[in-house]
């Protein structure tokens, strides 16, 4: 592991063992990554190519929040994309006062900040009142994928408050951190929406939840042990029970629904979040006992190679991993979201040191050629401006892809082990 800039290490127990601070000043925070540092290991992630990739972005980004009236990008999600656009810029090592990204940032925070709902001081409260729920103003009935945006939002500000310790960041932060606990189902998952559910438990929702009580209780903010034992026993029901020989490739991974109906199908994307969840809340490691409810690290190991196996098949096809050669579908940059999170935190030469680069390489071929595709639609050179199948909109596929590319630097918490 790089020695990190001015970082201060400090462990704090999730009920169990979590690493990794955002306790670090501003000063110490802006600037990115020295050009003579390696990253999670040695094994030269970190390119020019990749820096460039990262640096134009960014830059995109910057000038989409700079030239909105409130900050907010990416309709229709503009809670949810603003927040990834705003950790984009924090996995830089920039803060809301330093660096290159600073203003937009701070705008992006603002933003965020704003859709807090907040009970009216005086008169009726709104039906859809939700206390601590972070997203756009509307009727929640039309938010069918509300705990999207709230997640990535907790996220951000978590990632957002250890750079400024802002006592108003803190306040939202936890009211948002208690939403989420509510939200939590008996079985320990969530779904769409900010109530708990009792049977079924989207495993796709359930990662950014989990990712965002990390990231806050890495602040100090307190987290239910209750609520993390939970989660993990939610991410064990999910596994794959059933072990097809003629399908090898969909051995040991996890499926799309937790305690939901018996078709729930095997998913490469929710498999790369479920080692997410278990790595956010402390479980890395085989315990030696001989059931996964007593020993869940015993479903790491497995799941990691479908994974790696997959990102290999990918990379040899020259696409995102999870995508499909006969049916490209979508989600593939949520999916790399997580692939690039999990294998991180497995660290080493098997996992990272292999996986990373070819992730890498496949996010920077593509977003040189949706470049070249934009390039020849502003010259008018083909038929259609919506040409491109964008995953959500492109502002959703420059920030996943800057957050990918960046976790080598290690500046987020998050992206620790």
């Amino acid at each position: 592991m790089r020695k990190r800039i001015g970082r201060l290490a400090i462990v704090m127990t999730f009920g169990i063992l979590l690493s990794g601070s955002a306790v670090v000043s501003a000063a110490d925070r802006a600037g990115g990554l020295d050009k003579k540092e390696k990253a999670i290991g040695d094994f030269n992630e970190v390119t020019p190519e990749l820096r460039q990739a990262v640096e134009s972005s960014l830059d995109w980004l910057s000038a989409r929040v700079m030239a909105s009236p409130n900050g907010a990008i990416g309709h229709p999600y503009p809670t949810a994309l603003t927040a990834l656009a705003g950790i984009a810029f924090l996995a830089h090592g920039d803060t809301p006062t330093r660096g290159k990204y600073a203003e937009p940032l701070n705008r992006a925070l603002k933003y965020v900040m704003s859709m807090a709902r907040q009970k009216p001081a005086v008169g009726a409260v709104p039906k859809d009142y939700v206390a601590g729920l972070i997203d756009t103003d509307g009727s929640l009935k039309e938010k069918r994928s509300i705990m999207y945006s709230h997640g990535y939002a907790t996220l951000f500000l978590a990632e957002a408050y250890g750079t400024t310790r802002d006592p108003e960041v803190r306040r939202v932060l936890r009211e948002a951190v208690g939403l989420i606990e509510r939200s939590q189902g008996p079985g320990g998952g969530w779904d769409y929406g900010p109530v708990a559910q009792q049977k079924r438990y989207d495993m796709s929702v359930g990662v950014c939840q989990t990712m965002a009580l990390r990231a806050a209780r890495n602040t100090g903010i307190l987290v239910s042990r209750q609520v993390v034992d939970k989660a993990i026993q939610c991410a064990i029901q999910a596994r794959e029970k059933e072990i097809v020989e003629k399908t090898p490739d969909f051995k040991n991974g996890f499926t799309y629904l937790s305690a939901g109906p018996s078709g729930s199908a095997l998913s490469f994307h929710v498999t790369c979040g479920a080692l997410c969840i278990l790595y956010g809340l402390g479980v890395y490691e085989d315990n030696g006992k001989d059931t996964p409810e007593k020993n869940p690290g015993m479903l790491i190991q497995p799941a990691l190679r479908y994974v790696l196996q997959e990102v290999k098949a990918a990379h040899k096809d020259g696409r995102i991993a999870g995508r499909s050669r006969e049916a490209p579908g979508a989600y593939n940059f949520y999916g790399v979201y997580y692939t690039a999170q999990a294998l991180a935190q497995a660290g080493g030469e098997e996992y990272w040191g292999k996986g990373f680069p070819m992730i890498r390489d496949v996010l920077i071929k593509l977003l040189a050629a949706r470049k070249e595709h934009l390039k020849k639609l502003a010259e008018r050179q083909m038929p259609s401006p919506g040409a491109i199948p964008w995953e959500v909109n492109r502002e959703f596929e420059t920030a996943i892809t800057c957050i990918v590319l960046q976790v080598p630097y290690q500046y987020l918490p998050i992206f620790e082990r």
